[in-house]
């Protein structure tokens, strides 16, 4: 009988040990967690504001182009303004 309750002392002890363990490892993982979401969320920032001047850029090459082939045709049609 005391071999049975020492054996169950000593499983209860290392249970107890083994769940501060876990939870003390889930405290870390949760800190992780938060970390990387925070990354994200600076990281998801970035990439709105490039991909914001990269559609700004692309509207600005486009009137550029158009406003080329405008004059273009002008001088084409007018060659006295070459």
């Amino acid at each position: 009988m005391e071999v049975i309750s020492a054996s169950c002392k000593e499983v209860s002890l290392r249970y107890e040990t083994e769940v501060v363990s876990v939870r003390q490892q889930a405290d870390i993982f949760v800190c992780e967690l938060q970390r990387e979401i925070q990354q994200r969320k600076v990281l998801q920032k970035g990439y709105d504001k490039l991909q914001e001047a990269h559609s700004l850029n692309q509207d600005r090459v486009s009137t550029q182009l158009q406003e080329e082939r405008e004059l273009e045709a002008i001088r084409s049609s007018h060659p006295q303004l070459n």
